[in-house]
């Protein structure tokens, strides 16, 4: 019994995770492209993709890549909102976002009034 668990503790379990590990990295790109298809626009899809993709890659390790992955996956909702209505502002008032930051801009948009527009 003793060396069926070593076996499995010294060998199985690092291939196991060897393998998971370059899995996790090809699941981490294809996560981060669909979340940038996710947003709707091809300007933005063009856009965040590459941005997405650098993020991941200056993350250190396989499996870390892969939950900022997720965590990019997690956000594309609030970011295709800021994106939408940054655009619905800046067509119908006026609004410029002036560059900001998606979440800048959701921040802006909670903030301005359209009162305000001259």
């Amino acid at each position: 019994m003793t060396g069926w668990m070593f076996w499995v503790g010294a060998v199985v379990v690092p291939l196991l995770v060897t393998e998971l590990g370059g899995w996790a990295a090809w699941a981490a790109e294809r996560l981060v492209r669909w979340a940038a298809r996710r947003l709707g626009d091809p300007a933005d899809t063009a856009r965040y993709s590459e941005e997405f993709a650098a993020t991941i890659c200056r993350v250190p390790g396989q499996l870390s890549r892969l939950m900022a992955a997720l965590s990019v996956v997690a956000y594309v909702p609030v970011l295709r909102r800021a994106l939408t209505l940054s655009r619905e502002q800046s067509s119908t008032q006026g609004w410029d976002p002036g560059g900001m930051c998606p979440a800048c801009l959701e921040i802006a948009f909670l903030e301005h009034d359209p009162r305000d527009t001259p």
